[in-house]
């Protein structure tokens, strides 16, 4: 659970901070998305219902 923790918060971290475009975002929310599910298969769902939305409400308030 730490090491899914560190990986949300890492790619939210990226999102906010580190200037990117949105394609580049999008491929690292992709990786991430990756990375979780090689520690917790068959989660899909839960990644795209709890953190894909978070993810995403970054990069759009970002881009405002």
């Amino acid at each position: 659970m730490l090491r899914l923790r560190l990986r949300a918060d890492l790619t939210a971290y990226r999102l906010r901070f580190q200037p990117m475009s949105r394609e580049q975002a999008l491929q690292l929310i992709e990786r991430t998305k990756k990375e979780i599910l090689e520690l917790f298969p068959g989660k899909e769902d839960v990644f795209d219902l709890v953190l894909r939305p978070r993810f995403l409400r970054i990069l759009n308030n970002e881009e405002n």
